[in-house]
């Protein structure tokens, strides 16, 4: 057994690798023509009624394109049935507020007040904030005190025509208080005046 010979040693165990795929040859790819667009013909859906539901309202808006075969008469119609339609419409509450600013007073020293500052109110042009001032105000109507409120109130009041302090102002309170009345200038030119309080 041991005639020198090297036994040889046992073949390792593997699979066989298979050869890679042939290459292919790859054709080149031509565009496919674009598809032509697709368009829905509009369809009318019926709905269901509602039970209980009242109509809807439809306003006629006139057109900003005047038809080819519109006469100014039919225009005009139409502008005056939408005019209408909008004056239906309840006022705001910003709107009442503005087409009676007394509505709110509870003293009429609040409006006497308002007009006394929308008569003498012109704001420079450079102004860009709301001027706020609380007068103070005797029982017989006489100014009492002016309280700024806020830097640009006090940096413009010099330039105000403020009555003088102790000189009549408004009517004489009826109740013997003195009411506390803010007065807002705006820089649009607008004023307005309201009851702080009443002491």
């Amino acid at each position: 057994m041991t005639d020198g010979s090297v036994a040889q040693a046992p073949q390792p165990l593997a699979a066989p690798v298979p050869p890679p795929p042939p290459r292919l040859a790859v054709a080149p790819t031509q565009a496919a023509p674009p598809s032509p667009p697709v368009i829905f013909a509009p369809q009318t859906i019926q709905l269901p009624t509602l039970k209980n539901a009242a109509p809807p309202v439809i306003l006629n808006v006139p057109s900003a394109e005047k038809p080819l075969n519109s006469s100014p008469e039919n225009s005009d119609l139409d502008k005056q049935n939408y005019l209408a339609q909008l004056n239906k419409r309840p006022p705001t509450i910003a709107a009442t507020r503005q087409q009676d600013t007394t509505l709110f007073d509870q003293i009429p020293q609040v409006s006497e007040v308002r007009n006394y500052f929308q008569k003498i109110w012109y704001p420079p042009k450079n102004l860009k904030r709301t001027l706020q001032y609380s007068l103070k105000i005797n029982s017989d109507g006489s100014l009492q005190t002016i309280t700024p409120v806020g830097q640009p109130a006090v940096n413009r009041q010099k330039q105000l025509d403020f009555p003088e302090i102790g000189q009549p102002f408004v009517s004489p309170l009826e109740s013997g208080k003195t009411p506390k009345i803010r007065v807002i200038l705006q820089p649009d030119g607008s004023v307005q005046a309201f009851l702080e309080s009443l002491n």
